[in-house]
C-alpha cells in the first residue's frame, strides 16, 4: 500500500513540509485506477518540501497517467515536486502532461517505465513519459525510456558516486525528444550517460559537465566515464 494515495479525480492538492518516514509500503501514489467508462481527471497535485525516509516498499513516490485512445475519461497532470528530498527511487510514466521536479534530491529516477512486480525492486516494462521537466535537482542515477516525449533535464546533478547503477544515467531505445542541458554528472563507475541505441535529438547542451564522449554511430554510445 502506500502511505498518500492522491487519485481517482483529485484537484488543486498541496502537501507542504511533511515528513513520511518508517512506512512498510510506498511513501505517495499519485494516480487514478484506470477503468473504463468512469471519469477521473485528476490535476494540480504538489509535494512542497517534503521529505521521504527509510521507505520499506519500493518507490517513495510514483505517479501515470493512462493513453487517452485507451481511458479518454481519466488523466492525471500537472503534478510538481518541489524541494523535495527521498532516498527511495521514484518513477513516473504515460501522458502526465505537466510534470514539473524543481530542485531537491532522490535516489533514482526512473522516467518512462511502468511500475513493474510488486516483487522486483526494478522497474517494469516500457511506457513512455510525456511532458516532463526537472530541473536544479540532485539525483544517484537517471534512466529514461527514449521513447518518451518532451523529456528535459537543465542544471541536474548526478551524483552517482552513492548509487549501484554503474552509470549516471542511462537513456535506453531510440531517443527521439530527451533534451540534457547544463547538468553534470560525477563519480559514475563505469559509463556517465550510457546510449541504448543512437538518439535522434539529444542536446547535451555546450556547458554539460560530461567528458570524454565516445560512441555514437548506429550502435549507440556511452559518453564519459567517472567524470
Amino acid at each position: 500500500g502506500n502511505a498518500w494515495e492522491i487519485e481517482d479525480g483529485a484537484q488543486n492538492v498541496l502537501v507542504e513540509d511533511c515528513s513520511v518516514e518508517n512506512v512498510s509500503g510506498n511513501a505517495f501514489g499519485i494516480r487514478n485506477h484506470w477503468s473504463k467508462g468512469k471519469k477521473s481527471h485528476s490535476r494540480g497535485i504538489e509535494l512542497r518540501r517534503v521529505r521521504i525516509h527509510n521507505i520499506a516498499g519500493k518507490y517513495g513516490i510514483y505517479g501515470h497517467s493512462p493513453s487517452p485512445e485507451e481511458f479518454p475519461d481519466n488523466s492525471m497532470s500537472d503534478v510538481r515536486l518541489i524541494d523535495v528530498t527521498c532516498d527511495a527511487p521514484v518513477l513516473f510514466y504515460g501522458p502526465l502532461k505537466g510534470l514539473r521536479i524543481d530542485g531537491g534530491s532522490y535516489k533514482t529516477m526512473y522516467l518512462g517505465w511502468r511500475y513493474g512486480s510488486k516483487s522486483s525492486r526494478e522497474p517494469g516494462g516500457p511506457f513512455g513519459l510525456a511532458d516532463a521537466r526537472i530541473e536544479n535537482a540532485t539525483v544517484q542515477h537517471v534512466r529514461i525510456n527514449g521513447a518518451s516525449k518532451a523529456i528535459e533535464l537543465r542544471n541536474v546533478l548526478v551524483d552517482a558516486k552513492s548509487g549501484d547503477h554503474g552509470s549516471g544515467m542511462r537513456i535506453v531505445g531510440d531517443s527521439g525528444d530527451v533534451v540534457i542541458h547544463n547538468c553534470t554528472i560525477t563519480g559514475a563507475s563505469t559509463t556517465g550517460i550510457a546510449l541504448g541505441v543512437r538518439s535522434r535529438r539529444c542536446d547535451w547542451g555546450s556547458d554539460c559537465g560530461v567528458q570524454r564522449c565516445r560512441g555514437g554511430g548506429g550502435g549507440g554510445g556511452e559518453v564519459g566515464g567517472g567524470v
